[in-house]
């Protein structure tokens, strides 16, 4: 079915579903309607967009259904089996429909109670961080998707429609991709948060902090595209400065105790893939991991 000619309907409108319906109604892909237990949230979302100023606001369920043939269901994951269960009163109709999810965690498999002759189901993820303010196109976003062979179908048109990179996946192995996602863009903002929070004690604001810090999150990033990972390590680790890494340390325990523990597990680490790459011989790696011992 051609993906130009299918109703397409929103369960959810936070921030992955806003930015998603943002994303397909200015690919001029046909948003239909949309359902929220908070239908001013639906609301403000439709405000939002001339393109969506006619269409519906359901009010329940199975008026969402009614409308559409390609039903996303952009909730947070611990409703998805209470939404699903209620969608599968709904689903068993003789009319073609696709069911999508946006989890990175959950696989199709979760959409099971929903699959058909008439219906096929998907999980489509987009691998970025997506905030409220998120008003950016979807061009190059990269989105993990695995399913029924006919909704990955679809999925393949839509990221196509959106501009984006597909990456397909088996359903067994998309809580270990989730997992690596979460703690790479998760942990890099409580890492920058908590290093805004170390620069207050010497005096540094936030703004300042965010001028001098921003900067250097970017150049790493540059480092990882250009070079690739194993050779975008830089700093002391890196240099095997013992002496610098002997003050950080000492730096860590006095001034910022709760960290300490964490920085000892990822000095660690750091220390590792320093030596398997070559920045470090094993006797300086033998020495650091020492300093981080003690």
């Amino acid at each position: 079915m051609e993906l130009h000619s299918l109703k397409i309907g929103f369960i959810g409108t936070g921030r992955v579903g806003t930015w998603l319906a943002r994303n397909l109604a200015a690919a001029q892909l046909h948003i239909s309607g949309l359902y929220d237990l908070d239908p001013e949230r639906a609301r403000n979302l439709q405000q939002q967009l001339p393109q969506l100023q006619k269409i519906s606001i359901h009010a329940s369920l199975a008026g969402l259904i009614n409308e559409s043939q390609l039903i996303f269901l952009t909730i947070p994951d611990d409703s998805l089996e209470r939404v699903i269960a209620d969608l599968a009163i709904l689903a068993h109709t003789p009319i073609r429909r696709y069911y999508l999810h946006t989890s990175g965690y959950h696989s199709s498999r979760i959409l099971a109670p929903l699959r058909s002759e008439h219906t096929a189901v998907l999980s489509l993820h987009p691998c970025r961080s997506i905030t409220w303010a998120d008003t950016c196109s979807a061009a190059d976003t990269a989105f993990v998707l695995e399913g029924d062979d006919q909704a990955v179908t679809i999925g393949l048109e839509i990221v196509s429609c959106l501009k984006g990179r597909a990456f397909r996946i088996q359903p067994e192995q998309k809580p270990i991709y989730h997992l690596g996602a979460a703690l790479l863009s998760n942990f890099t903002v409580s890492m920058f948060y908590q290093v805004v929070k170390l620069y207050e004690q010497i005096g540094v604001d936030s703004e300042q902090a965010h001028a001098l810090l921003v900067p250097l999150l970017v150049s790493t990033l540059t480092n990882i595209e250009q070079n690739g990972v194993d050779n975008a390590l830089t700093g002391p680790i890196a240099r095997g400065d013992l002496k610098t890494v002997r003050g950080h340390l000492q730096l860590i325990r006095q001034s910022a105790p709760p960290f300490a523990e964490a920085m000892k597990h990822f000095f660690m680490l750091t220390v590792d893939m320093a030596r398997q790459n070559g920045y470090i011989e094993s006797n300086i790696a033998d020495q650091l991991r020492k300093e981080v011992e003690e």
